[in-house]
């Protein structure tokens, strides 16, 4: 394929770059991507006019007013296409009213912005909500916890929370913007870590800032009854390392290997200070 155009969206704004296509009437994809962050995001366009389009899990024009409202800078590359090449129509609207849609949706999220500005914004659960989740996680899911917040890790970024949300954008706002006004989380400031009771729930807080709470409980539990260590007493040194080194061998296998020794030195040096 013949790149048209790349650059950085920092230096050439998203509403100039989706207006410059349609004043070209290209038939092409835009592929955006943020590498820090895993994001990545593609725009198909048919003679100028925008057709389909994915981020995360959305697609259509859920996607594009998600990509306006919360981007601020990434990667862009226009390739040029054939018309074979475009997926499934999904969007049936003008660009000109996804503008004016996205225009809107900035002001209304302006609230949410002053505590979450960027997709780099991280947010925690509080102590209260991950003693909650933690007691409930093992009969079912809390009525007032949307399903895939097990996905995330205690601590995450914004970038990271859309990306297990199923819901459309405003919902996936609206959500946010909820659990953040009940106290179910709240924007990162501290070391949660500290505000633990056990040795194992303190060497639990370091894994679910990389895994989900459900895989994390999982494995704790997995580990736990490996190693004949009772979640409720405080294991010996020994113990404890034998518990990092299971965990590092099992965590391994699900992510990458530069991670897993970073949880592996995080536990080691966790065990340490409790020593």
């Amino acid at each position: 394929m013949t790149i048209i155009l790349e650059g950085n969206i920092a230096h050439l704004s998203l509403f100039n770059l989706l207006q410059l296509v349609k004043l070209e009437q290209k038939t092409c994809l835009m592929t955006l991507a943020i590498k820090e962050l895993q994001q990545e995001a593609k725009l198909y366009f048919k003679h100028g006019l925008i057709k389909h389009a994915t981020l995360n899990k959305l697609a259509g024009k859920d996607a594009v007013y998600r990509l306006i409202c919360w981007w601020s800078s990434g990667e862009f590359k226009i390739e040029e296409i054939n018309e074979s090449d475009i997926p499934t129509e999904s969007i049936l609207t003008s660009l000109e009213n996804i503008l004016m849609g996205s225009a809107k949706k900035i002001d209304d999220l302006a609230d949410l912005r002053t505590v979450v500005s960027t997709l780099e914004s991280k947010i925690s659960f509080t102590p209260e909500a991950i003693y909650e989740i933690q007691n409930e996680l093992n009969v079912e899911v809390p009525e007032w916890i949307p399903g895939f917040v097990v996905e995330l890790p205690i601590t995450f970024s914004l970038a990271r929370y859309f990306d297990v949300c199923a819901f459309d954008d405003e919902s996936a706002s609206n959500m946010l913007k909820y659990m953040l006004s009940t106290g179910v989380l709240t924007p990162h400031e501290q070391n949660l870590g500290s505000q633990t009771n056990s040795a194992i729930e303190s060497l639990a807080s370091i894994i679910m800032e990389y895994l989900g709470f459900a895989q994390s409980q999982e494995l704790i539990l997995e580990a736990c009854e490996t190693l004949q260590i009772p979640t409720d007493s405080n294991p010996g040194f020994s113990q404890l390392l034998a518990f990092s080194d299971y965990m590092r061998e099992r965590i391994s296998e699900l992510v990458d290997d530069e991670i897993a020794q970073e949880i592996e030195w995080r536990l080691r040096a966790r065990i340490t200070s409790l020593s």
